[in-house]
């Protein structure tokens, strides 16, 4: 029988991780206003992000087990935490671009680190059904983010969004 209290937690886990990629795609017109920016300049900023994450990917892959895969998932949600509090005072874009960076590189040190404790937590033959619906995290992220940032638009300034 699979335990679904950690898969549970791990999907949450995924949900908001994800979520650091999909809460910007409602909010972006918002910023290019914000900073009088062109569409390709605010583009740029997901070129940031990815860079951040794809390196993070790399390096975490290879060092996660020296660190500890939970230390590694905690230290990335504080990570992650730091640069949504620190969005809400910047003002320029050469400071996007970096927390943009830092976000990619907090968010990236998640998933070369659950897949480990996944495969620990549930016997190999239910992998294929721990993975697939930790997986669908992502899927409901990309759904239900932007409802939401349109949702709390109505309450919050943009800037505010990243608290919650």
């Amino acid at each position: 029988m699979m335990r679904l209290l950690p898969l549970f937690v791990f999907w949450c886990l995924w949900f908001l991780n994800f979520s650091t990629r999909t809460v910007f795609s409602p909010l972006l017109p918002l910023i290019e206003d914000s900073l009088y920016l062109s569409h390709g300049k605010a583009g740029g900023l997901f070129t940031s992000y990815s860079i951040g994450y794809s390196a993070t990917l790399f390096v975490t892959g290879r060092f996660a087990a020296l660190w500890g895969y939970k230390r590694t998932v905690v230290l990335g949600f504080i990570g992650i935490g730091l640069v949504f509090f620190a969005l809400q005072w910047v003002e320029s874009y050469s400071s996007f671009h970096i927390l943009f960076f830092l976000l990619g590189t907090a968010s990236g040190t998640y998933l070369p680190s659950i897949l480990p404790i996944l495969t620990e937590t549930y016997d190999y033959a239910h992998w294929g059904k721990a993975i697939g619906l930790h997986d669908s995290g992502a899927s409901v992220s990309i759904f239900s983010i932007p409802i939401l940032v349109a949702f709390g638009l109505q309450f919050l300034p943009w800037r505010r969004l990243f608290i919650v």
